[in-house]
């Protein structure tokens, strides 16, 4: 895999300097991925806990939005090269990118599949986005979680954690969806903007 060199991710240093000038804004304080697992684990203890931790756990560990999570199919799950992938499809903006799966979530998925007899076409998770809320808010209080939770900080905790163990804020912003480096990079200002900055040195795709 080539290098890249410290002028080809120019725009990346460009922004995140700009980035220090400012605090971000419009976003909650992250969750940790310790909070979020005992979250999920906590969901076990639901009354539809096989549908509430795999809802929750596939937020956790694709970073997908929870509208989403919510239209997803087994159609939708497909293999790359022995790596399981999710299409996602209608994604915001009308895009449709592919995302990665761990093997646990993707076989998770198929045994949920069998389990309830889903066609193809029927979405894995049957329920509306305020029910997903719902749970959400319910597993947190089980959990014993004193902050404000919703579906959306999984994404975050996904996000924060993709960028501290690989440091690819490129690949991330492709996973994610997102449109410009400068969504991505709020979450590297959670990480701290001088972490941010040997982050952007090392980054190579």
């Amino acid at each position: 895999m080539p290098r890249h060199t410290k002028d080809s991710w120019q725009p990346w240093h460009e922004e995140i300097k700009r980035f220090k000038a400012r605090e971000t804004e419009g976003l909650e304080k992250d969750m940790a991925a310790l909070e979020a697992h005992r979250i999920i684990e906590a969901a076990a203890g639901s009354r539809k806990a096989a549908r509430d931790t795999l809802f929750l756990d596939l937020l956790l560990q694709t970073g997908i939005r929870i509208s989403e999570a919510l239209r997803i199919t087994p159609a939708d799950l497909t293999w790359l090269d022995r790596q399981p992938v999710l299409w996602i499809r209608k994604g915001k903006g009308g895009k449709t990118r592919q995302v990665a799966v761990p093997a646990r979530i993707a076989g998770e998925l198929l045994d949920y599949q069998r389990r309830y007899r889903l066609d193809h076409g029927d979405r894995f998770f049957q329920i509306s986005r305020q029910r997903a809320w719902q749970i959400t808010k319910a597993a947190a209080g089980a959990a014993g979680v004193p902050k404000r939770v919703y579906p959306h900080l999984f994404r975050h905790s996904y996000a924060i954690e993709f960028l501290r163990q690989t440091g690819h804020p490129a690949a991330l912003q492709k996973l994610l969806g997102h449109t410009t480096p400068a969504m991505t990079l709020r979450y590297l200002r959670l990480l701290q903007v001088e972490d941010a900055l040997k982050i952007a040195d090392q980054v190579e795709i």
